[in-house]
């Protein structure tokens, strides 16, 4: 074996352990806000609090559609393909915003409707 590859080898596990740690890091961080949040906010709160992050969180599954792996892969990076992976990253994102924007204008008079039926027994 010559050392290129075992320097290779070196740099792939290095990275897999740093994007472990980076991956075990935001879990932790979020488990640890979760319970501090469960422990301020009344139930009913929280409830309103786990939609909202349901909604936010959404659009990250998105928010990565493989655009910086097609730069990172490429030796040489054109103007062109730099313009073209931008209009491919904003334009779902608007979508997106758009839905979102779709969604609230219907959840919150519902929301308001709910609350007020229930403050009304």
């Amino acid at each position: 074996m010559d050392s290129d590859s075992g320097s290779l080898r070196h740099k792939a596990a290095a990275g897999t352990l740093w994007s472990g740690l980076s991956v075990a890091g935001r879990q932790l961080v979020s488990i640890v806000s979760t319970t501090i949040l469960a422990r301020m906010a009344p139930p009913s709160a929280y409830g309103v609090v786990g939609l909202a992050a349901l909604f936010t969180n959404f659009p990250m599954i998105f928010r990565d559609i493989g655009t910086e792996a097609a730069i990172i892969q490429r030796r040489e990076i054109s103007q062109e393909l730099v313009s073209s992976l931008g209009w491919m990253n904003t334009l779902p994102g608007a979508m997106l915003a758009g839905r979102f924007v779709q969604s609230i204008m219907v959840a919150i008079p519902n929301a308001a409707k709910h609350i007020r039926d229930r403050t009304s027994i």
